[in-house]
């Protein structure tokens, strides 16, 4: 009876010890995972990292991505506000608050419409918000994507209030629309450059 006691109790000692190594293995693995996964993090945090750059570069870089949005919201100011075909609008009060309904109408009534219109209205506003995209994120980092996708919806929005306040314009919610996913094209050509641009400087 002892002899059979003593030999269910080492097999449950020995049991136990198999257990504990196995644990003990999985949670070397799982740390060793997580410890994969937060240097991938880290590194995918630092893409474009120009804090190896003397500082008078940093300053200069900083100052020339500063310089560029500006000009850019000038003459985006300029065409969206001051423009000779916006003086020509002069007086108009309209607005649209019927998603997809004006881009319908560009390409259902085209023959009418004609290319001029359709580049300007619906091309036009896709392009005049991609810089807007591709220069923002560098301007203000560490943001989340949400946070410049509603920052452009927000100025996008904005525009479209002044120009119906102003009558130089009309407030369209296609124009949100577009202007947003031009911000959207911007915001992912800048991921796609920092991208290459880290794994070269890396690999």
């Amino acid at each position: 009876m002892m002899k059979r006691a003593n030999h269910f109790f080492y097999k449950f000692k020995k049991d136990d010890k198999k257990d504990r190594e196995v644990r003990g293995n999985e949670e070397l693995r799982s740390g060793a995972y997580a410890g994969i996964r937060e240097d991938r993090k880290s590194k995918l945090t630092k893409k474009f990292d120009v804090s190896f750059l003397p500082d008078y570069l940093i300053k200069l870089y900083k100052f020339l991505v500063l310089l560029a949005f500006a000009g850019y919201m000038i003459i985006l100011f300029y065409l969206l506000f001051f423009s000779a075909y916006r003086q020509s609008m002069k007086g108009t009060i309209d607005y649209n608050l019927v998603p997809l309904k004006t881009i319908s109408n560009y390409f259902y009534h085209f023959d009418s419409v004609g290319w001029f219109l359709l580049t300007d209205n619906f091309f036009g506003n896709i392009l005049a918000f991609v810089p807007f995209g591709l220069l923002l994120p560098e301007l203000i980092k560490g943001k989340k994507k949400i946070f410049y996708a509603w920052f452009a919806i927000g100025s996008s929005f904005g525009i479209e209030v002044s120009q119906l306040f102003f009558r130089v314009g009309t407030l369209d919610v296609d124009d949100i629309l577009l202007n947003t996913l031009g911000a959207f094209i911007g915001y992912s050509i800048y991921q796609l450059l920092t991208n290459k641009i880290w794994i070269k400087a890396n690999y």
